[in-house]
């Protein structure tokens, strides 16, 4: 029953209702799946490929996609591959090939391999972006910016990589079914908590606006195998934007229409848990414990041979069945104990997996490492049973042998199997000459007539552990100590082999009893004779002994949250191929929707809007249940279907009149009038010494209310472009001419209603002369722009173009008229501040020119500057002096006298539009250190 898994989603349901199947981008982000070199580039431009056939389609040209060069990968090396990443990558990759049995989630798709880091995925996605500036980020109006100066965190600054295009990466789909480790996301330890958060939800909110078009990319997490809260488990939990996804599993009926369905004793849960999916049964520390049989198979690592296409595998006859652990073949050539076996009928319940323990090869009987459980009853005399086993190619002179590559081989006393299916030797290793040349004993007899292509098959290695500790490096890891007089065979073992674990389980309450497990390798030590091993439940059993099992195995059993998590990942990827239109927040919502109610535990309507679930109906076990992928494909078909319109329950967010540009204006803080803007009054003016709010009308103009998690996103822009369309999303970057100002989450809105935002801009002069400088070559600065961003879009492709803001109901950009006073001498200041001059006793003369850009022609005549200074001396009067514009002429009021200031002409020019003037009052100060201060002021008539 290698997809049993499959029929329980009701996958080939759901792939029958996809009649015309786009490839999808898939991201695994687990570390590094096991690859090749390509002489050529692939048709991405790529120059590596997946190992593994069965992530590998001739017909799509399906492949891995490793992110090359700096700055995330200086360098790929074979031993940095992960088993983890790549089974994970093998349940959600389909494979259609008759020759390969195993099938994953998503036919035609690719997958993108980025390294254990979410800013790897940011660097390479097309997104180009700052994380922070000047040492702080802007999240929203109601948050206190994140001052990092005093943090532990740093600044970090991340740019596109320009020899990568953004296509290449461009992923609507992430699984990270390793994300509770805390490391994997770029937690630094110890670091501060507070600095931790709003750092993440940036890093979420960047992802949410930016990647897949505008759309975000659906981020898969599995909740963690430690059987606790997932508060507690990883950190990531605690934000609405991933997606974390729990496990179910079946108890032990040996059909699937008897077993109950429940949540897996070793998966994570709690209020931070979205939904579920059917993974492995295993080894269940509760009690009673118990070992559920079903696993979910995926591809193995190359290391540990193909995976199990037709010419990765032997082919026997049964000729009769002994109990429930036992069978005898026709022939047992090229068999070892390890073995995986595969008995039954794979496409329904009566199949299973078996491990081969030990093989009388005088009577040809297999014994299995325990009973048969879903072929009992099956009527096995004449069926054909498959064994993947591990192939090494070499040549032999006498009793030498020279291989090709030497996989699970070699060391003295090891035993071989020289021949093909139906013909060959048995014989053992007694001399190692190097790591490729071995010795054999006995020689092939002279009767036996080698076949032309013949395989050397390795014997199972066994290694007898003296003690097993947590890694102190890792804590996912444990690091076994291997028996020095097994030392030898470890050159046998290689990183992601497979193993079978043996110990006894004994937590003090019960009778110990001998558990078995499998895991995959992580490391090799040879010098300190270790070898680590991938995160497994370990609690409360001493493992005694590590044997390789599966060699060239299509039935690598894989389990956990790690396998729910891509098979869940992979039904996103389904949806898209339905529809390619999906924002994340739909395909959470259809997912979520559509999942089915299991178990015994009660499901209630999540109220609280505060808290993850809102809306949906859920348990702390399950989430919303198991994923449907029939269901939710066909939401996905009828989500933008016109003749679905009314009974589709959908939001639609919008920018409100966003082609008169009149959803966002801004107004001075404190401004309590209720206006709002019209075509005659669009109220875009700011005067830059004063604080200003700014408002944006959204509308759900949906028959649904909005999702949680919809932002906003408003930024201030310079251009000099006569007509600016600021495609998106470049010119949408918190880059050079663009600030982001802030990120507020949209309420939750009713269909058919709508919700003003307000947004606090302050110190707005401040910046305005950094931000915004004036060319020197025209004298001007940039016009300004005020832009406002709803993330993710919603909608078909004419809702939401990322060419011309105005035919995308979820971008608007509004120009600003911005009147800006300041005082030059090559530096800025704002007029009201104190200049600070050096002096000494001696008068001397300095030279500054007031500026006030954008000023309204007909108010010219309705203010005078006026120039005051006060003197050390207390006693003495503050001398003020005013400067107005009578008529056509500029000139000081009567009775303002005074030598330590001189006004030249004022220099008036056109201003940014037609009803504004700029004008540039240059005069000279004389000064000594007689004076306090010197003040130059705008006063309105």
């Amino acid at each position: 029953m290698r997809n049993w898994h499959h029929k329980i989603i009701k996958l080939p349901q759901a792939i029958a209702k996809i009649s015309q199947r786009t490839p999808i981008k898939i991201g695994v982000m687990e570390g590094d799946i096991e690859y090749k070199m390509l002489n050529n580039p692939d048709i991405f431009g790529f120059n590596y490929q997946a190992l593994n056939e069965g992530l590998q389609d001739s017909s799509i040209k399906k492949v891995i996609h490793f992110i090359p060069s700096s700055p995330v990968r200086p360098s790929l090396t074979f031993l940095n591959s992960s088993s983890h990443a790549t089974s994970v990558a093998g349940v959600i990759a389909a494979n259609d090939a008759p020759t390969l049995p195993i099938k994953g989630v998503l036919p035609d798709s690719s997958i993108f391999n980025f390294r254990n880091n979410v800013l790897n995925f940011l660097v390479n996605s097309g997104i180009e972006w700052n994380l922070y500036e000047n040492n702080r980020i802007a999240l929203n109006s109601r948050d206190t910016s994140l001052d990092l100066e005093n943090s532990k965190l740093g600044i970090v600054q991340y740019s596109f990589d320009t020899t990568f295009t953004a296509e290449q990466a461009r992923v609507p789909v992430i699984n990270s079914s390793i994300a509770y480790n805390e490391g994997l996301w770029n937690r630094p330890r110890n670091a501060d908590e507070k600095s931790v958060r709003n750092t993440t939800k940036h890093l979420f909110n960047t992802i949410k606006a930016y990647s897949n078009d505008g759309r975000g990319t659906l981020i898969c997490l599995a909740a963690g195998n430690n059987n606790v809260n997932t508060t507690s488990e990883q950190y990531l939990s605690n934000y609405n934007y991933p997606f974390i996804i729990a496990s179910s599993c079946l108890t032990n009926g040996t059909t699937i229409s008897n077993s109950s369905e429940i949540r897996a004793g070793y998966s994570s849960y709690g209020d931070q848990v979205d939904i579920s999916a059917p993974s492995s049964g295993r080894f269940d520390l509760q009690s009673p414990p118990q070992l559920i049989k079903r696993r979910i198979f995926t591809t193995t690592n190359k290391f540990c041979g193909d995976i199990g296409t037709d010419s990765e595998v032997y082919n026997y006859n049964v000729t009769s069945t002994v109990g429930n652990n036992k069978i005898t073949l026709d022939i047992i050539n090229g068999l070892f104990a390890g073995n995986c076996l595969e008995l039954g009928n794979p496409s329904t319940d009566q199949h299973d997996i078996m491990v081969i323990k030990d093989i009388d090869r005088i009577n040809k009987i297999v014994t299995f490492t325990e009973d048969r459980y879903f072929t009992l009853g099956l009527n096995l005399i004449g069926a054909i049973v498959r064994v993947p086993v591990l192939k090494n190619s070499g040549n032999i002179n006498g009793n030498t042998i020279t291989l090709n590559s030497p996989k699970g081989m070699g060391y003295v006393g090891q035993k071989i199997y020289i021949g093909d299916n139906q013909t060959g030797h048995f014989a053992s290793i007694s001399s190692v000459i190097n790591s490729t040349t071995f010795q054999f004993n006995p020689q092939i007899p002279s009767n036996i007539t080698l076949p032309v292509n013949y395989d050397i098959i390795p014997d199972q290695t066994v290694l007898n552990i003296s003690n097993h500790i947590i890694d102190p490096s890792d804590s996912s890891n444990y690091i076994f100590s291997i028996n020095p007089t097994d030392s030898s065979k470890l050159i046998c073992v290689f990183k992601g082999g497979l193993m079978l674990l043996i110990g006894t389980y004994n937590d003090g309450s019960n009778t110990p009893f001998d558990v078995e497990l499998q895991a995959h390798i992580n490391n090799i030590d040879l010098v300190a004779n270790k070898i680590t091993i991938e995160k497994i439940n370990l609690q409360n059993i001493n493992i005694r002994e590590i044997k390789t099992i599966g060699y060239g195995s299509y039935t690598s059993s894989f389990g956990g949250t790690s396998s729910a998590s891509p098979l869940l990942a992979g039904v996103a990827g389904l949806l898209l191929q339905a529809n390619a239109n999906l924002n994340v927040l739909e395909l959470k919502h259809i997912l979520k929707e559509k999942a089915e109610k299991i178990g015994t535990r009660s499901y209630s309507i999540q109220n609280n809007n505060s808290k993850k679930n809102y809306g949906y109906s859920v348990n702390t076990d399950l989430g919303a249940g198991r994923v449907n992928a029939e269901e939710s494909v066909q939401l996905a078909l009828d989500w933008h279907d016109p003749a679905k319109s009314q009974t589709t329950l959908k939001p639609r967010m919008e920018i409100a009149d966003r082609l008169t540009g009149l959803g966002v204006w801004v107004k001075p803080l404190g401004d309590s009038s209720s206006n709002i803007p019209t075509v005659n009054q669009p109220l875009n003016a700011i005067n830059t010494l004063a604080d200003q709010k700014i408002y944006v009308k959204v509308i759900n103009t949906g028959n649904r209310k909005s999702f949680k998690e919809c932002d906003l996103r408003v930024f201030v822009a310079f251009t000099d472009d006569p007509n600016p369309a600021f495609p998106f999303p470049n010119s949408w970057y918190d880059q050079e001419f663009v600030k982001l100002l802030s990120v507020l989450e949209i309420p939750i809105i009713p269909a058919g209603g709508s919700e003003t935002l307000e947004i606090e801009w302050k110190d707005i002069a401040a910046k305005w002369n950094i931000w915004n400088k004036i060319d020197t070559t025209t004298g001007r600065r940039k016009k300004a722009y005020l832009l406002a961003h709803i993330a993710p879009f919603d909608g078909v492709s004419t809702d939401v173009s990322t060419s011309n803001i105005k035919l995308n109901k979820q971008l608007i950009c509004k120009q600003l008229k911005v009147e800006h006073n300041g005082v030059t001498d090559e530096t800025a200041f704002i007029p009201g501040n104190k200049l600070d001059i050096s002096v000494d006793s001696q008068l001397i003369e300095k030279k500054f020119s007031l500026i006030m850009e954008n000023v309204l022609t007909a108010d010219i005549t309705k203010f005078k500057i006026k120039a005051s200074k006060k003197h050390n001396d207390p006693a003495q009067t503050i001398e003020e002096i005013f400067y107005k514009k009578t008529g056509d002429t500029w000139a000081l009021e009567p009775g303002s006298t005074g030598n330590w200031i001189t006004f030249d002409v004022p220099i008036e020019t056109e201003g940014d539009y037609a009803e504004n003037t700029n004008i540039k009052f240059p005069h000279t100060i004389n000064v000594n250190n007689n004076e306090l201060e010197i003040k130059l002021e705008i006063v309105n008539i």
